[in-house]
Parts: structure tokens; C-alpha cells; sequence
């Protein structure tokens, strides 16, 4: 088999520790062994980069320093402070992860892999990452940053999303792995992905494992990692109606169960169908006031996310002075909106 090659496992182990040793980034959870931080920038930085979850990374260690603070925290502010972030099932499964070490573990983080995959919203990488950074267990963490740099170093051409190109990966760290410090041998991994076997602006010159690399002997590189899913990205069409006066804005909370759920926006109609003519929203903001203003457009976006590409516009009415159900502006700083709200807020509350 193609992992058989002529690979020497110890020298791919001792590579990476030095290179890890002498480039690694001084991030503010790897000062120590404390599980909480680990968890919690472990969460912040899935589908999130280092440069934009490490200022998050801080806003959460200010208000919430132990496990403590955030499992008593008011769930609206959790979702304040990760606003902008995205994937907002991750906050939530956050707040309730951190309850569940208070109410079933003490306060004190569960010491195994299997111990770990009991929280809520920690899967297998994550579960991984923290039994082998905080407890030294020898267990691999494979993210995206690994399963290239192994699917590259071995040339696997093995679907790297197939049950059996990740048991392929899985098996290949184990193999390599420092069971002396499981931790620091994973995050070397996932170091080098990050900084130098970069998705498509490589720095082959620079890795440390260039000599031992399969896919670099082959200049087959930008063709690793192999895979075969494909996200199906589908359109959706909204109209929100932005009804506000000097004292604040209409807004409601997003109970279902689909993208931005428990943030707030202003009421809107959604559709799978693009949306050309506006009496949706006359009917709409009759249910509101029958007696705001007219209603006039203000400005169009497109919002992408993972599985969905919104394209919104915004609508303005104004609402009576004396209108009583709306949040007040002060409010509505408290309160968790999703970004385009947010963009929209910051340009033309004041239109």
C-alpha cells in the first residue's frame, strides 16, 4: 500500500516537532493546559480562521473567565458577543456545553476523548483536540488543515470526505504520531496547514517536510486533498421591512429552526422565488401599524453563507411616535442581529 512508501514515520515526527518548536504562533490558549480555553477557542475557530476568531476569542475570555461565568450567562448575551461570527448553533451548543460541565461534571472538564464527545456541539475533532492538548491522550485531531497536509505528504488519492479516506488519514497520524506529547504533535499538524501547506498559496520552500512529501515529489500537490462531496448552494430571497421611529424599531426574535435562529431582525417575507412585486409587504406591515408611512426601498445585498446565497432588500416605513411595541435603540444594542442587519443598521439607520 501507497502508505508503505519509503516515508521514514520517526523523521516525519521529529520534522514537526522542531518546526512546531520554532514557528508555532503564541495564541493566548496555548499558554497552558487549562481545558476551558482550549474548548472554548476550539469552537470559536471551526469554519473561522485564527485572524477573525481570535479577537472573539478575547471578548469571551473578558466576560466569561471560567466555566462558571458562562454556563450562568444570559444566553442573549452569548449570542451578542459571537455576533458576526456565523454558525450560531455553535454559541448555543456552547452555552449549553458549558452548563453541562457545571451541572454534571463540577465545574471540571471531562479528562477523556469518550468523556468529551458528550458534550454538546463537541465532535470528534474537538473532542480530540482537548483530550490530547489538555490530558496528553493519543488520540489524532483531523480538521481540515490536517487532511490536507496528510493526503499531500502520502499523495493519498482516496476521497479525503469517504468513510474510507478518513480511516485512511486517521490511521496515518496514529502511525506517525508523538505518543510522548500527543498535543503539541497535533497542533503541529494543523500548524503547518495554517501557515505553510496552504490550500493553494503553498510554501513548499518552507516546509519542513518537503523531502518526504510524495505529492511535492510529484507536483501533484494542488490536486490533494481529493474529494467528493459537493455543496449543493441554493438561492433565498428576503425582504425585510425596516419600521422605526425616534425611539427605536420593530424587531422580533428568529425561533425557527433553520439559519440565525434566536437571533433578532425586523419582520420580513422569505421566499425560495425571487420576489419582484412589494404588496407582501404592505400586508405585512399592516399587521404592524395601519398607520406608518409610506413604504420606500433603501438598498439590496447578497449574503452568502455555507449552503445558502440570500439576497436581501431592505424596505422603510415609519411608524407613529406614540407606537409602543418596538425595541428601543439602546436595546437593540444588547441584542444579537445577523450581519446583514447589522451592515444595514450601521449605513442607514438614519435614513
Amino acid at each position: 500500500m501507497f502508505f508503505f512508501l519509503k516515508v521514514g514515520f520517526m523523521e516525519i515526527k521529529k520534522l514537526l516537532n522542531n518546526w512546531y518548536r520554532d514557528n508555532s504562533r503564541d495564541l493566548p490558549w496555548r499558554s497552558n493546559k487549562n481545558p476551558y480555553p482550549i474548548w472554548l477557542s476550539e469552537i470559536i475557530l471551526q469554519q473561522t480562521q485564527v485572524v477573525q476568531g481570535l479577537p472573539y476569542y478575547k471578548k469571551f475570555i473578558e466576560n466569561f473567565p471560567t466555566v462558571y461565568d458562562l454556563a450562568s450567562a444570559n444566553e442573549d448575551k452569548v449570542l451578542k458577543l459571537w455576533q458576526g461570527l456565523g454558525y450560531y448553533s455553535r454559541a448555543r451548543n456552547l452555552h449549553f456545553a458549558a452548563k453541562q460541565v457545571v451541572a454534571e461534571y463540577s465545574g471540571h472538564f471531562p479528562k477523556t476523548y469518550k468523556e468529551l464527545l458528550k458534550l454538546k456541539g463537541v465532535g470528534d475533532y474537538t473532542a480530540s483536540a482537548i483530550a490530547s492538548i489538555a490530558y496528553d491522550e493519543t488520540v489524532p485531531t483531523i480538521d481540515g488543515n490536517v487532511l490536507r497536509v496528510i493526503s499531500r505528504l502520502f499523495d493519498i488519492d482516496i476521497p479525503v470526505d469517504s468513510n474510507n479516506g478518513k480511516k485512511i488519514i486517521k490511521g496515518l497520524m496514529i502511525e506517525i504520531m508523538d505518543v510522548d506529547n500527543p498535543g503539541n504533535f497535533n497542533q503541529a499538524v494543523m500548524e503547518l496547514g495554517a501557515l505553510v501547506c496552504k490550500p493553494k498559496k503553498t510554501d513548499c520552500d518552507n516546509c519542513p517536510l518537503k523531502e518526504k512529501c510524495l505529492s511535492y515529489e510529484r507536483q501533484n500537490f494542488l490536486e490533494r486533498p481529493v474529494k467528493t462531496k459537493k455543496i449543493k448552494v441554493k438561492d433565498l430571497y428576503v425582504d425585510y421591512l425596516f419600521l422605526s421611529n425616534s425611539q427605536g424599531v420593530i424587531m422580533q426574535q428568529r425561533n425557527v429552526k433553520t439559519i440565525w435562529k434566536k437571533l433578532f431582525e425586523f419582520p420580513n417575507v422569505t421566499s425560495e422565488v425571487e420576489l419582484v412585486k412589494v404588496n407582501h409587504l404592505e400586508e405585512l406591515r399592516s399587521n404592524y401599524s395601519k398607520n406608518s408611512s409610506e413604504l420606500f426601498f433603501i438598498t439590496e445585498m447578497k449574503h452568502k453563507l455555507t449552503h445558502r446565497n440570500l439576497y436581501i432588500r431592505f424596505f422603510k416605513s415609519k411608524i407613529p411616535e406614540s407606537y409602543s411595541r418596538i425595541t428601543s435603540w439602546d436595546e437593540l444594542k444588547r441584542k444579537a442581529v445577523p450581519k446583514p442587519i447589522e451592515v444595514f443598521l450601521r449605513k442607514f439607520r438614519e435614513v
